[in-house]
């Protein structure tokens, strides 16, 4: 649990240098405020999204980085999350009329140009889609029923750089609309009423059972700041529906049933493995962090360094 989102990214850039075999995932916090008016932005959803999918299956050394907003917020049940999202392979059969159809269902949304993450733009023989977190859109190129090719191209200029054998569309919505005739409406907002649409939510606690826990020092203080900032907006939005009258707003749902209320924090935490990691102070040499790149022999001093540090642990 990092302190901050930026934080979050360079460790994790760090962590895939050092240990290419790691599977190093980030799960982002929602980028819009609680109880907003708008919804979270569809490479925001989609990014959290992939990345529950991917903890729904096993794997033996994995490093999930998160910041305590993130951490906080109850998300889409594992039963709904393991098998959402579409594969595609080339040569794979393709009713792009069905496509179009699972692609609004994930949350994607049509467009007449795909530049943006979470849209899709079916345009003759071509599907042009953006799945959140992957870098770059992907042309989607068919004939007679069957995938010929998929080619990441840049949003920029539209010019393909690299083509890719398979492509793994996962949703670009936190809410996977039901199979039905009737099309889904995506109001905007209409994430922040997630309970709605699941029998129950879950935690991220829930998709990793065994996982021990480090806790960067600024990190604590992060989630008690995000806490307060929940009950503000709670507050705030049922003193607005009060001057409002009752007729044109739906009573906001309480904290709890979107986010880890206090009391049950430290039940989740009581039954882990914690780290609350210490933060070090200036002139500190007990803290000291060696410059490597200054050692006749950068990656041994590391190592080296790794290792009276677990000895002091």
């Amino acid at each position: 649990m990092a302190a901050t989102n930026r934080r979050a990214e360079r460790l994790a850039s760090i962590l895939r240098g050092l240990a290419p075999e790691l599977e190093v995932l980030l799960f982002p916090p929602w980028d819009c405020l609680p109880y907003d008016r708008s919804s979270p932005s569809r490479e925001a959803m989609g990014r959290r999204m992939a990345t529950l999918r991917r903890v729904c299956h096993p794997r033996r050394a994995r490093v999930l980085l998160t910041v305590p907003d993130a951490l906080i917020q109850r998300v889409a049940p594992r039963s709904a999350v393991t098998e959402a999202g579409l594969l595609l392979q080339v040569g794979d059969a393709l009713d792009v009329q069905v496509l179009n159809g699972e692609l609004q269902r994930l949350g994607y949304l049509a467009d007449a140009r795909v530049d943006e993450p979470g849209e899709f733009a079916l345009l003759g023989q071509v599907l042009d889609v953006f799945p959140p977190g992957s870098g770059s859109p992907i042309r989607i190129e068919y004939a007679d029923g069957r995938i010929q090719a998929l080619r990441c191209y840049h949003p920029e200029d539209q010019l393909t750089f690299a083509e890719v054998e398979k492509l793994q569309l996962d949703p670009a919505s936190e809410i996977i609309a039901p199979r039905s005739a009737e099309p889904f409406d995506r109001k905007p907002g209409v994430e922040h009423r997630l309970p709605e649409f699941y029998a129950e939510l879950e935690t991220l606690f829930d998709y990793l059972p065994t996982a021990s826990i480090r806790v960067e020092p600024a990190a604590e203080r992060r989630r008690t700041e995000a806490l307060e900032q929940i009950a503000d907006a709670y507050a705030t939005r049922l003193e607005l529906k009060e001057r409002r009258g009752a007729a044109d707003l739906k009573d906001p749902l309480p904290p709890q049933a979107l986010f880890i209320p206090e009391q049950q924090w430290i039940a989740l935490l009581a039954d882990k493995r914690v780290l609350a990691l210490r933060e070090s102070h200036d002139g500190d040499e007990a803290d000291a962090v060696p410059l490597f790149a200054a050692e006749a022999n950068p990656m041994q001093a590391f190592g080296s360094f790794l290792k009276r540090a677990g000895a002091a642990l």
